[in-house]
């Protein structure tokens, strides 16, 4: 089994989208979506997702974060000497080292930079790793929670407890990032356990200036991973779309077959199998040379006798083995995550603005006769119309992203 293709499918939705955003000439976004081909990979390596913004000129930003996304994607498959946490630090700090290389060897690259924020899903559950203001939020229920800092002048000062005037000027400054220096303090977080449901979501800033928590939460809670990315990204557009926009949506479907519940892999299960069979037939072999030294001569029971105190020999084994896998220490968490929450239940508020878009993009197409399917949209407002009267916002808010999905899919396309 450890050595079969998974389809991760059945375990692990992933779906991504970058766009350049309505006001950039280029996109200085990058991501990576690394993926485990076998369980013994995964064990090794564990899923490497990130999301990187760069900063710089018109070429030095795009460089800076396509090397970070390819550094960390071909460094994780590479390290193993450290423990997961320790790995995601050290890479995330070599492709620092190496964006930094680049940038003082070229002028035209001379404090180029990019944020990056990613995330190793392993089997101690998931480690994030971090650096700037691109964020990861896990949608656990209906919680909304960001799981990292963001490496900016307000939320610098607010940590501080400086009360700044001047923090609203600067809340766009980044404080900390990938190239700009020869080292970089990057922060790790977790580990966090998983549980069947959770939804995580990497994104750059173009995401979070234009869309608030509280309706990033909610349309994660009520779409399918590839149709929360396109409807996140086509919002912040509609919004002005300011900058580069970029999302990592990944949802945990179930837990992978070869984890228990506490925690151990399938060895520790299989050790588990191992220990009750050896006592067993440990118990077995002395009572059959108990019955055979009664019932015959004591000599027939001498066989038995010395296969029981082998067998004993052996669950004795099997259950230290046991009991230190089952003792193993767990890694120590780090960080403070979460830093912020959001509800994730579905509000009449988010609804009518998703409702006043839809109407807007509806008349606007109106106007420029766009070609559409108008009966199937009459429907799907009518649709819409119901659950709105009778307040089954989560349903409403899937319909509505799924019609300026579709509006703005039929705009692109005359």
């Amino acid at each position: 089994m450890d050595d079969e293709i998974v389809n991760w499918d059945e375990y692990l939705v992933v779906a991504s989208k970058s766009d350049i955003g309505m006001r950039r000439n280029n996109n200085q976004d990058n991501l990576c979506i690394s993926l485990a081909g076998t369980w013994d990979q995964w064990a090794k390596y564990g899923h490497l997702l990130v999301v990187c913004d760069g900063m710089g000129g018109h070429a030095a930003g795009e460089l800076a974060s396509q090397l970070a996304a390819d550094h960390l994607s071909h460094l994780h498959k590479r390290s193993t000497e450290d423990p997961f946490d320790e790995r995601l630090k050290k890479n995330i700090e070599r492709a620092n080292a190496e964006i930094h290389r680049r940038g003082i060897a070229n002028p035209e690259f001379r404090n180029m930079g990019t944020t990056c924020t990613g995330f190793l899903l392993t089997t101690q559950g998931l480690w994030a790793g971090h650096v700037g203001d691109s964020r990861l939020y896990r949608l656990r229920g209906k919680r909304l929670e960001q799981l990292t800092f963001d490496h900016s002048y307000t939320w610098e000062m607010k940590a501080a407890g400086i009360n700044d005037a001047s923090a609203e000027v600067f809340k766009n400054r980044i404080m900390r990032s990938l190239g700009p220096n020869p080292d970089v303090n990057v922060d790790i977080e977790g580990p966090f356990a998983l549980e069947p449901g959770d939804t995580f979501l990497l994104c750059s800033d173009g995401l979070t200036g234009p869309v608030e928590d509280r309706e990033i939460a909610q349309i994660l809670a009520a779409l399918p991973p590839a149709e929360v990315c396109e409807s996140l990204v086509n919002l912040a557009n509609l919004r002005g779309g300011p900058d580069n926009i970029t999302v990592i949506v990944a949802k945990y479907v179930q837990p992978f077959p070869n984890i228990t519940s506490d925690g151990l892999g399938a060895g520790a299960a299989g050790g588990s199998l191992g220990l009750l069979a050896s006592w067993l037939t440990c118990g077995a072999l002395v009572i059959l040379a108990v019955v055979l030294g009664l019932l015959t001569d004591w000599m027939n029971a001498v066989v038995p006798g010395v296969a029981a105190l082998v067998a004993f020999i052996v669950a004795v084994w099997f259950t230290a083995r046991h009991s230190s896998v089952g003792t193993a220490k767990q890694p120590s968490p780090r960080g403070k995550a979460p830093y912020t929450h959001s509800s994730g239940v579905a509000s009449i508020e988010v609804t009518d603005k998703l409702r006043d878009v839809a109407i807007e993009l509806l008349e606007l197409a109106k106007r420029e006769v766009w070609v559409m399917d108008w009966p199937t949209i009459d429907a799907d407002v009518n649709q819409l119309q119901v659950w709105d009267g009778k307040k089954q916002f989560s349903q409403a808010i899937a319909g509505y992203c799924r019609l300026i999905n579709y509006i703005l899919q039929r705009g692109r396309a005359r």
